[in-house]
């Protein structure tokens, strides 16, 4: 009896398959360390990092996944650097005197405004005294004898020269 040999062909599709896992373990890992480096960037980028009010350390990155609340060093809670509480009344304070500000400059130029509209018309009735204008401004809209005697004669086509059909 001859023994019975495994075919070459399935030592190395283990091979393969070995190779294939090792490889997706490896582009994992990359992923995992891509995506911790960026959260870690952008967590050192953040304006609002809780600090323990004791020693003043930031809350690091992991600290912050594993949703730790207390300094490691001082055994005390984490907290905002600053809050509402603190900021809120100089905020509106600033806010209140802005808004007043902006208001009365708005005044000063709707102010300013009327007077040049004021000056402008005086200016304008002055100018239609002087030149004989109408206050409405249409002299030069309005008929002279010659043109009466224009519109009143037929025109006539240009293209055949018989008089224009109404």
């Amino acid at each position: 009896m001859k023994p019975v040999s495994v075919p070459e062909s399935s030592d190395e599709e283990g091979k393969d398959s070995q190779f294939v896992i090792r490889m997706e373990a490896a582009e994992r890992k990359r992923r995992e360390d891509r995506k911790h480096k960026q959260g870690k960037r952008e967590h050192d980028a953040r304006l609002d990092k809780k600090s323990c009010p004791v020693c003043g350390a930031e809350q690091a990155y992991d600290e912050y996944l594993e949703r730790r609340k207390k300094c490691l060093n001082c055994n005390v809670e984490y907290r905002s650097k600053t809050s509402w509480a603190k900021v809120g009344r100089s905020f509106l304070e600033r806010q209140e005197t802005d808004l007043l500000a902006r208001e009365e400059k708005r005044r000063e130029l709707v102010e300013m405004a009327e007077k040049a509209e004021a000056a402008q018309m005086t200016e304008g009735k002055r100018q239609s005294a002087h030149f004989g204008v109408s206050s409405h401004g249409d002299a030069f809209l309005s008929e002279g004898p010659e043109d009466t005697v224009r519109s009143s004669q037929k025109r006539k086509d240009p293209r055949c020269g018989k008089p224009e059909s109404a």
